[in-house]
């Protein structure tokens, strides 16, 4: 899968992150991710979103979210911290203390915040993948996921011999909404913060939207 922060890219494909950074490829080209990498990050970005929780928007699964919470939740955001996740190959060869600050250099530059000078010299860098890199390819066409559902069932009739003496369809359009089961928890809680035992069971409510019977020829 090919990633690119360029419009048009001068250079060629690069294949792995390297740690050298005289490699001209890694300022001009492209980065091509394996399988392996593509799979590790998918991953990644389900623990993301088990830690953070529902998104309220699609700005909010972008975005870093600044509240009073987790400080690690408030740096960057479930993309960006999964690509920066360990366990994920694709900038691995960024993360070596050779392409780091250094704490003298730092030091050196007295910054008022130090934390913005962590992590690897050359990110934005035509090889290192970033949060930005990524949804350039699909941001077009990416939507926050609606909670929707149709749900389409199917009963019969049997006789003493086991023959079908009638049968029927029907179509629900479920959707799931922010309010959980038990109005007793505000629909912000976390799922770690709730207090009815409903909720933790069952969580969010699903509302039916519509009903109706279906006829064959519809199936």
């Amino acid at each position: 899968m090919p990633i690119s922060g360029f419009t048009i890219p001068n250079g060629k494909a690069t294949q792995g992150s390297t740690t050298d950074p005289s490699s001209p490829d890694q300022w001009a080209g492209w980065r091509e991710l394996s399988d392996t990498e593509i799979e590790e990050l998918a991953e990644a970005m389900v623990k993301q979103i088990k830690l953070r929780g529902p998104f309220l928007s699609l700005s909010e699964f972008v975005n870093r979210r600044l509240d009073s919470g987790e400080k690690e939740l408030s740096v960057k955001g479930a993309l960006q911290a999964a690509l920066d996740d360990d366990n994920v190959s694709i900038n691995a060869g960024f993360r070596s203390a050779s392409r780091k600050f250094k704490n003298a250099e730092i030091s050196k530059m007295n910054p008022k915040f130090p934390e913005a000078l962590d992590g690897p010299i050359a990110y934005g860098s035509a090889a290192y993948v970033d949060q930005a890199d990524v949804l350039r390819n699909f941001a077009g066409q990416l939507t926050p996921r609606g909670d929707t559902f149709v749900i389409r069932t199917y009963g019969d009739s049997l006789d003493g011999k086991g023959n079908v003496e009638a049968r029927a369809w029907c179509e629900a359009v479920v959707q799931r909404v922010p309010d959980y089961l038990d109005l007793k928890d505000d629909s912000h809680i976390k799922q770690t913060e709730l207090t009815s035992n409903a909720n933790k069971t069952f969580g969010r409510q699903l509302r039916i939207v519509s009903f109706r019977w279906l006829n064959d020829s519809e199936i």
